[in-house]
């Protein structure tokens, strides 16, 4: 606790002395989300205890950072996220967004200690115009680490944005996840998907983003499947309230299970 006081201080010192003189380009974002995740099979009974979270933004032109911590498994666990990144690089038709995230996860008593994981995010979102139409590659690779083992683990997401107009759009993909471990580079999780996404955004400002993830090679765990949506609202005043609602289905070995996610949160941004 001691530790996580302190950061927060110094953060909080660094970004006061720093404000004056960037005052007229920063700006700030704070949120909070809560998120519960519950059986279908086990009439309703949540799982893992639930996800509370909490994140600050500081934003200069397009460069950012941003401090987010989540209180996990009914508050027995802990993690958190150290981002620096940069909105869009262009050069010409072509984008790049680069983002670096250093993530921690361990017990709620036990931060940085010998039980602690620790993740090094290396994020870079690839796109490209084709007339209309947008294609991209989303790539994550990261290194995993704790006081013994190293081990790599990324996401990769190819895709194509089909524009229907100004304010819709569908899109296509097909996303990757791989860990492999350090010692002997076995692999430890391997999934391929396919992904589809819609995407309104109404001129009041309301958001929605139904979205459907098909497994169709999962690596011992078992093909899973999830269709859900994401809404979001922006108001002129800079809060953002959202939420998310998934089912998911994985065909395990044991049988065929059933899950549902709820997620909402608020963002407040000046």
């Amino acid at each position: 606790m001691k530790k996580r006081i302190a950061f927060l201080v110094t953060a909080v010192l660094l970004i006061t002395m720093a404000a004056p003189v960037f005052a007229d380009d920063l700006k700030f974002t704070i949120g909070s989300f809560v998120e519960t995740k519950s059986n279908l099979d086990d009439n309703i009974q949540a799982s893992g205890g639930g996800i509370i979270g909490a994140d600050f933004k500081v934003q200069y032109n397009d460069l950012y950072v941003k401090i987010a911590e989540e209180s996990r498994s009914g508050g027995s666990a802990l993690r958190q996220k150290y981002i620096l990144g940069y909105n869009t690089l262009s050069f010409g038709a072509f984008s790049l967004k680069p983002e670096y995230e250093f993530r921690t996860n361990s017990a709620m008593d036990d931060m940085f200690g010998d039980s602690a994981e620790y993740e090094h995010r290396f994020k870079l979102n690839f796109g490209g115009k084709f007339g209309d139409h947008r294609a991209y590659l989303n790539t994550m690779p990261t290194l995993k680490h704790d006081s013994d083992d190293l081990w790599y683990f990324h996401e990769v997401e190819l895709g194509y944005r089909f524009m229907i107009s100004g304010s819709r759009n569908f899109a296509l993909a097909l996303f990757n996840e791989l860990e492999m471990t350090g010692d002997n580079s076995d692999i430890e999780q391997n999934e391929i998907q396919v992904r589809l996404y819609y995407s309104h955004k109404f001129e009041n400002g309301i958001s929605v983003n139904p979205y459907a993830r098909i497994s169709v090679y999962r690596k011992a765990l078992g093909e899973r499947y999830r269709v859900g949506s994401k809404l979001s609202y922006s108001a002129s005043n800079g809060l953002a309230p959202f939420g998310e609602v998934y089912w998911e289905g994985t065909d395990k070995a044991s049988g065929f299970t059933n899950d549902l996610m709820a997620k909402f949160g608020m963002s407040y941004s000046w």
